[in-house]
């Protein structure tokens, strides 16, 4: 009963099959955010070209799954923002146009308020920490 069981039949091995380890532990250690990067990372690591289908199937096998994440900044204080202009910026800009103070800008791109939305593969170890550390 048990050789009627047993299937025989040949299988094609992957080229990826031998660099298996190499690769889980490079994508545990920098998750790839798209399934190209991915692939660029698989052919610079290894030598071995694969498709989007090919790259996005072993990510799987590898137990990795692809995430939404989302960022919304948190709600600006309008008034805090006019108290903070009329009683700090402005008059420190009055003293840089006077040659007194030197002022430094930066880039506040990320202050804009809209939702930025993402996607990265994250493994079942990543996940499996995300959800004890909010169970806790």
């Amino acid at each position: 009963m048990e050789c009627l069981k047993a299937l025989h039949f040949p299988r094609q091995e992957s080229a990826l099959g031998h660099q298996r380890t190499t690769l889980e532990e490079h994508f545990r250690a920098q998750p790839p955010a798209t399934v190209a990067a991915a692939a660029a990372q698989i052919e610079a690591l290894t030598g071995i070209k694969r498709g989007p289908t090919q790259t996005r199937q072993f990510l799987r096998k590898l137990g990795m799954k692809p995430r939404k994440l989302g960022q919304i900044p948190a709600k600006a204080d309008p008034e805090a923002q006019e108290e903070f202009k009329a009683e700090k910026l402005e008059p420190r800009l009055a003293e840089a146009q006077a040659g007194q103070r030197v002022v430094f800008f930066m880039d506040a791109a990320h202050f804009v308020y809209a939702p930025f939305l993402a996607l990265v593969w994250c493994s079942r170890v990543c996940l499996s920490k995300r959800r004890a550390a909010a169970n806790a």
